[in-house]
């Protein structure tokens, strides 16, 4: 419960776009998601990448209709997407971990660079996979297009796989000195 009430506050809080991976079991099994049409209506593009196993989850089959049809882009990804997963603008993550038993837990990182990553990572896996299409799309949901790789490289700069700079990093301006060891000689 209070991982669908942090994830609930996270979509509240998002302005631009949430991506998530889905995998049973789903934390809002609710066929109406409020709280995503609502951000949907302040036009947050939502997208879901599902495991086809998951599409077939009582938690999951009887609403993907009706979530695609409220504006969520879906798509059906084949084999084993690696683990469940929320990205907010790019900026926060959520992460559930199933424990042992029906236990769970949940990471929530505030980090832009590895935000940045797993989105990478996620729109590996959405090129992949297959849409979910849905004629029923209500026309009054404000659809943002896809960003360009170019637009997203401007938007998000640091989305290159480099890492920020050495103050970022909490180590000062200077880097140390690797000692030879670190650059691959023996004495």
């Amino acid at each position: 419960k209070v991982i669908a009430e942090r994830y609930n506050r996270l979509q509240i809080e998002a302005q631009h776009e949430i991506q998530t991976i889905v995998r049973a079991p789903i934390l809002n099994p609710r066929r109406d998601n409020p709280v995503q049409q609502e951000a949907l209506r302040r036009g947050v593009r939502v997208r879901g990448l599902y495991e086809r196993e998951a599409t077939e989850q009582p938690e999951i089959k009887p609403f993907l209709k009706a979530w695609v049809a409220a504006g969520e882009e879906a798509r059906v990804y084949g084999g084993k997407l690696p683990h469940k997963l929320a990205i907010f603008d790019h900026k926060v993550v959520l992460l559930p971990l199933a424990m042992p038993g029906d236990q769970m837990r949940a990471l929530l990182i505030r980090h832009r660079e590895l935000a940045v990553s797993l989105s990478i990572m996620f729109e590996t896996f959405w090129e992949e996979a297959q849409p979910i299409q849905s004629i029923e799309r209500k026309s009054s949901v404000n659809h943002r297009r896809r960003p360009t790789s170019r637009e997203h490289r401007a938007e998000y700069p640091n989305s290159n796989g480099r890492s920020g700079s050495s103050r970022e990093l909490g180590r000062g301006n200077r880097q140390p000195k690797p000692t030879t060891e670190q650059q691959g000689y023996s004495q």
